[in-house]
């Protein structure tokens, strides 16, 4: 059935605020808008579907009966009673027909602009196809495969996610929204707490990147989040390999932002030692747990070598 508008905005209300509070009301703006949640993860979302789209590639599907006079009772009678031989693609609903069948005329000229007709009225229509017409993709990010890798913890990547666009409420953020009077960083207390200093500029964030490195056997000089990425994005070695630095470069962000909190609202910083330890566990774990089907042995005895303990 075709959603009224409110619908689908208490609908999304509820999404958003449980997944940015866990609950279902939310008061304030979110970090990354409703409209990027949505993209596919390729183009920077992660993939939730748009509920108004997604109502709309859902009532496509009687767009398509409509043209192709499925043989069914319902058919017949709109043919009967509203149709009356008129061709479809060109009727107009009168003033006098139903709100909701005023409504399915409406999907129909959607199509119209989004779709090629023919192939609606020769093809077998999937709702999945509609919502893709309905909602073209937008330029790909150079970050997804890294971001929402396989061997990354879900809770990591989520966070990474978050991180890499720079929208984590870092203190600068909340400082130039007037919402703190300071935005020294809380782990050195020397610079700003942008999201660039926390990773990885930031003296002890830096240090548990680079023992993190030592661990790994991870020879790259950058110290930047968004370089970081990038290099495993374009590094020529095996897409194991580049999967299991994206976990531990995800598990690491994690972990220093969790730290940082630890800071903010417990007034606890964990050590050097302490991070480190807990990514590489949390990464050789997952690892273990999820391990691909296809690793040559190259690779397994690359990773089973690694020093995960000093």
């Amino acid at each position: 059935m075709v959603l009224p508008k409110k619908t689908i905005r208490d609908i999304e209300a509820i999404c958003r605020a449980y997944l940015w509070k866990g609950h279902h009301v939310s008061v304030g703006a979110a970090p990354i808008a409703w409209e990027s949640l949505c993209q596919p993860k390729k183009a920077g979302g992660i993939g939730l579907k748009k509920i108004a789209e997604w109502n709309t590639a859902a009532m496509i599907k009687y767009v398509w009966a409509i043209a192709n006079k499925e043989d069914n009772l319902w058919i017949r009678w709109i043919h009967c009673v509203y149709m009356k031989g008129v061709d479809w693609w060109s009727y107009q609903a009168s003033s006098q027909a139903s709100w909701y069948w005023k409504r399915l005329v409406a999907v129909k000229n959607q199509v119209l602009e989004v779709m090629d007709i023919q192939q609606v009225s020769t093809t077998p229509y999937r709702i999945s196809n509609g919502y893709k017409a309905l909602c073209p993709l937008k330029d790909k990010v150079n970050w997804s495969h890294e971001v929402w890798n396989r061997l990354n913890i879900p809770r990591h990547s989520f966070c990474l996610w978050i991180a890499i666009q720079d929208r984590l409420k870092t203190r600068e953020r909340l400082h130039r929204m007037n919402i703190i009077g300071e935005d020294s960083c809380l782990l050195c207390s020397n610079q700003t707490e942008t999201s660039k200093h926390l990773f990885f500029l930031c003296p002890f964030s830096h240090t548990c990147l680079a023992e993190i490195k030592v661990r790994l056997n991870w020879r790259v000089e950058t110290m930047e989040l968004n370089k970081l990425i990038r290099w495993i994005g374009r590094a020529k070695i095996s897409r194991f390999r580049k999967a299991v630095l994206s976990a531990a470069v995800a598990a690491v962000v994690y972990q220093i932002w969790q730290v940082r909190n630890g800071v903010l609202w417990n007034s606890e910083q964990a050590s050097v030692e302490q991070v480190v330890r807990k990514t590489i566990e949390d990464v050789k774990l997952r690892v273990l747990s999820c391990w691909p089907s296809k690793t040559k042995q190259s690779d397994k005895d690359w990773f089973l070598n690694l020093h995960f303990r000093r």
